[in-house]
């Protein structure tokens, strides 16, 4: 888990003093009018939570501190960076300052950066002893047109069909490797619950277990049936199911089995849960009866009679909700970052969306800006912050 706890920004957007905050674990959303350092705040949370000071380069603001809280090491860090900037110089033979514009010019002409970037620093040392690029997910204005690859100079000139074609492969991409996530934990989880249930066969221990109404033998043996069916290898080794129900009446160690193979499938089901709350979110919000439907490869939506349309298809506010509620479930619980989600949203949708989104992931840090009053209006006061 990656939190932020707090942050300190001294000049944002320009102006003279401090904003120092301390933030909520649940949800947290800037509001202020254009120019008051809304953005450039995100991006420096941002910053700070990837260790890219790159982010920051020309961003209007002096100094930054962020304290994270890093549950693998149950300790907090607290991440500095100053923002050099590009103060007017005096040239030696004239003694006259230069001005920012002839400074960016030079610097152009001499092959040098345009906007010096400064690196984080953290305190007290990170026990790897680099910085480490802290999990997080960052949604800026822009996130539909963004690739999952490398970010090309031609996005603004890109036209609308090939715009469509970045978000559904960015979509899919981010879905293959969700699922990849999920496969990954689910075959952890069989894999110790069948070490469990090995350890009970070949142990020889007595065991004793009372038969629980939520183990009833009607429900056993197809519990099992199911459970043997996912797993390679396992085919044709279960009795009949008249043979099952004699033994599970009779052997306790049977009935261990059973309820340790329900402990299995209760954790998958949990793993689970996100994708069929990423279903029912969608259809739930959509028009027209779509509906979602998952594969292993891919994300498709059908609407009436089963026919299926691309996801470019999608009406602009559908793939901004698309694309938020994918990222939270990505989310885990770290923090997600998302700039202006009420985009082509109706009012609707934006009443709903922090409710929705933590119902979709309650584990997760949700950071907002917006100029939206229904994102804020069901929010308690000490969530909403006024730059």
């Amino acid at each position: 888990m990656a939190r932020i706890i707090r942050f300190r920004v001294d000049g944002l957007a320009g102006r003279e003093g401090t904003i120092d905050r301390t933030l909520q674990e649940d949800v947290n959303v800037f509001v202020g009018i254009n120019g008051s350092g809304k953005t450039t705040l995100l991006k420096i949370l941002h910053s700070a939570l990837s260790t890219d000071g790159s982010i920051l380069r020309a961003l209007p603001f002096k100094t930054a501190e962020v304290e994270v809280y890093l549950n693998r090491y149950n300790s907090s860090f607290t991440r500095r960076i100053e923002q050099p900037g590009l103060r007017a110089e005096t040239q030696e033979s004239e003694k006259a300052p230069v001005s920012l514009k002839d400074r960016v010019t030079m610097r152009r002409l001499l092959g040098e950066p345009e906007f010096p970037v400064q690196q984080w620093k953290t305190e007290p040392a990170e026990p790897k002893g680099g910085l480490t690029r802290y999990p997080s997910g960052y949604l800026p204005i822009t996130r539909l047109y963004r690739t999952v690859g490398e970010q090309t100079s031609r996005t603004k000139a890109m036209s609308e069909a090939e715009l469509d074609a970045r978000f559904a492969a960015a979509v899919q991409q981010r879905w293959r490797d969700y699922l990849g996530d999920v496969s990954e934990s689910i075959s952890e989880a069989q894999g110790e619950g069948l070490a469990q249930i090995f350890h009970m066969v070949l142990s020889g221990e007595d065991q004793t277990a009372e038969t629980d109404p939520a183990h009833e033998i009607s429900d056993a043996y197809d519990r099992v049936a199911s459970f043997l069916a996912r797993q390679s290898g396992f085919e044709g080794i279960l009795d009949s199911r008249e043979e099952f129900e004699q033994k599970y009446s009779t052997e306790p160690r049977i009935r261990n089995i059973v309820k340790q193979i329900d402990l299995i499938e209760k954790n998958i089901e949990r793993l689970n849960a996100p994708r069929h709350r990423f279903q029912s979110l969608l259809e739930s919000m959509y028009s027209g009866n779509k509906r979602i439907v998952f594969s292993e490869k891919e994300i498709t939506v059908e609407v009436s009679d089963n026919v299926k349309i691309g996801l470019p298809a999608l009406s602009s506010g559908e793939k901004q909700l698309f694309f938020i509620a994918l990222e939270a479930i990505q989310a885990g619980n770290h923090s997600l970052i998302i700039d202006e989600p009420e985009l082509s949203m109706h009012l609707d949708w934006q009443r709903k969306l922090i409710a929705s989104l933590r119902d979709l992931n309650p584990q997760m840090q949700l950071i907002m800006a917006t100029h939206s009053p229904e994102i804020t209006a069901d929010l308690a006061d000490d969530k909403i912050f006024t730059l």
